[in-house]
């Protein structure tokens, strides 16, 4: 595995590797969840096949991978190997659908991070244009992601099921 490099990123590249990365670093660190939040999970490496086999290894008792977005649709269309990865690890998984909201520009427009691990990790997206954020290991931005997280949450409906029944 790649070490995780921290501080500021630009590019669309660069925002991919790092959402890799840290992925990677969660799953090795064993941390006990994993958020993320985006309007859409199409940019992320979501069917990458080593963050796959990553998941799955890390998958076991007690571990939790949360997904907060607008929109899933693309996510499906973008990623069949990971909604075929999220259907057999339904019982880890939970995707929850929030309204888009004007608010406070110091928030990310995606992010993604860890707790329960070792050490924490965080991704965030500021400038969609020129793909900017950065990249921390400070516990600060990770509780600031989850209070973030947690507020999106109170106002956000269960998503992205894992099969379709039809009547």
């Amino acid at each position: 595995m790649d070490e995780l490099k921290t501080g500021v990123f630009e590019g669309r590249a660069a925002y991919e590797e790092a959402l890799r990365s840290a992925l990677l670093a969660a799953c090795a660190q064993e941390s006990r969840a994993i958020h993320g939040i985006s309007g859409s999970f199409v940019d992320w490496p979501l069917s990458d096949r080593t963050v796959l086999e990553a998941l799955t290894a890390w998958v076991r008792r007690g571990r939790m991978l949360q997904l907060m977005g607008r929109d899933f649709e693309d996510l499906r269309q973008r990623h069949p190997r990971f909604v075929q990865w999220r259907t057999t690890f339904d019982h880890c998984f939970e995707a929850r659908e929030y309204e888009a909201q004007g608010g406070d520009s110091r928030s990310p427009l995606a992010a993604l991070f860890v707790t329960g691990g070792a050490r924490a990790v965080s991704v965030r997206l500021f400038d969609e244009e020129h793909w900017r954020g950065t990249v921390s290991v400070e516990a600060r931005d990770s509780v600031l992601l989850q209070e973030w997280f947690d507020v999106l949450a109170q106002r956000a409906s269960p998503s992205f099921p894992a099969s379709t029944l039809g009547l």
